[in-house]
């Protein structure tokens, strides 16, 4: 069951952009990968400084 999602824009700098593109295409095969390559990134990045995500199991 895949949980409900909010949109969030946010800007990048064009190198940053490139390469989530890139690694989400490689990784996936295909562009629809780049959200869930940036989600697990910020999600990764947000724990590794010590912040708690609410609802996370």
């Amino acid at each position: 069951m895949e949980t409900e999602k909010k949109k969030l824009n946010i800007s990048v700098s064009p190198e940053v952009a490139a390469a989530l593109r890139k690694f989400a295409f490689e990784s996936t095969g295909h562009m629809r990968g780049v959200s869930d390559v940036a989600e697990k990134a910020i999600r990764e990045f947000l724990e590794h400084q010590g912040i708690k995500i609410e609802g996370q199991v």
